[in-house]
């Protein structure tokens, strides 16, 4: 059981598509089978049953590191890397100067506002905002970088409805794109986005109302559905758009929105972003995001803390206690993936870190 529980979890982890995670889940199953072996009095033999465990995780592999996704991003690595490492030096040189920040660094939280206020090596990321006007409450989305407001939707692939919203912009011209597109959180595919031209009239509420055809949307089995979102974004980023009564309506006439008109503020609706403009929130390096935040003595005191934690794990790797190489595995495992991501940004992670570094010892 155990063995087919790990099998379905490595298999859920492979469509994740996370290149970072395939990294850390390959550091940490090297731990595990390194301290099985440690711990086995019959090497030899449990040698063999760690091959055939190996042989089926690359059985697993095969098929999903063959589809054209996999491919693709493993061929952007590279240009990744590169704009990861661009972040990385925009994230040090936008700290105030002086020693005590060297030492002491930005203090927590402080990323997004210094980022937004002093970095150049990306535009200003736009904003979104509840405002209200005569008592009758609306989004506004302000200029900037595109971003979005995701809601799911219970749209059936190849039936048509009808999107109606009122929009107003503060520049002639403007455009305001809604997609409907299979998204689970980043990634988007099969998308349909009708786009609504505000025209020249700013400044003024405008009733704006298309055909959608969901034809592009895959029709798939119960069990393999992905989610369905709606998304409010905009495609001039130098115009705020407000956005008021949205309506996705069938032939019918029922509206599948649920607080399209703002009454209850954002229920229902989650800010989003596409891949790589959260580099506007976050360092993408657990390193750097404590280098950022605590500066060299935070960076020096949770390396100590890490390296303690390995060294007492280690010790009772060597003498067969199974439950270290699992914390030291799971360890790794983040390690490796705070290579490329901040991770303890959020405090369940942070959390996590902390237990790992606890059951090592």
């Amino acid at each position: 059981a155990g063995v087919l529980l790990m099998l379905a979890a490595s298999y859920a982890l492979l469509v994740t598509f996370s290149r970072g995670g395939y990294l850390a889940f390959g550091v940490a199953v090297t731990v595990v089978l390194l301290a099985t072996l440690l711990k086995s009095r019959r090497r030899v033999q449990a040698g063999f049953v760690l091959a055939a465990f190996a042989g089926a995780l690359l059985l697993l592999a095969m098929p999903v590191f063959k589809g054209q996704f996999v491919q693709a991003r493993v061929a952007t690595a590279g240009a990744d890397l590169a704009f990861r490492q661009a972040h990385w030096a925009d994230a040090l040189a936008i700290r105030d100067p002086g020693w005590t920040t060297d030492l002491f660094g930005m203090g927590l939280g402080r990323f997004p506002e210094t980022k937004y206020w002093r970095s150049t090596l990306h535009p200003k990321v736009g904003t979104y905002q509840l405002s209200s006007e005569a008592g009758n409450p609306y989004l506004r989305l302000d200029a900037g970088d595109p971003i979005g407001m995701d809601q799911i939707v219970a749209v059936k692939p190849g039936q048509p409805y009808r999107l109606k919203l009122d929009a107003r912009a503060s520049e002639p011209n403007a455009t305001i794109t809604v997609s409907i597109c299979e998204k689970s959180l980043l990634t988007s595919a099969n998308c349909v986005s009708p786009t609504f031209d505000i025209g020249n009239d700013s400044g003024a509420w405008r009733s704006l109302e298309a055909a959608v055809d969901t034809t592009a949307l895959a029709a798939r089995p119960w069990y393999s559905q992905r989610p369905i979102k709606l998304t409010l974004s905009y495609a001039v980023a130098q115009s705020t758009i407000d956005i008021d009564n949205v309506k996705l309506e069938t032939t019918s006439g029922t509206n599948l929105l649920r607080n399209g008109d703002f009454a209850q503020g954002l229920d229902q609706w989650f800010f989003a972003t596409t891949g790589t403009l959260h580099a506007h929130w976050r360092t993408h390096s657990l390193f750097y995001g404590v280098l950022f935040d605590q500066g060299w003595f935070g960076a020096l005191a949770l390396g100590a803390l890490i390296v303690l934690a390995f060294v007492r794990g280690g010790k009772k790797v060597v003498q067969g206690n199974a439950m270290a190489g699992a914390a030291l595995a799971s360890l790794s495992g983040f390690l490796a993936a705070g290579l490329f991501d901040t991770q303890i940004d959020a405090p369940r992670f942070l959390t996590l870190l902390l237990l790992l570094v606890w059951a090592s010892f």
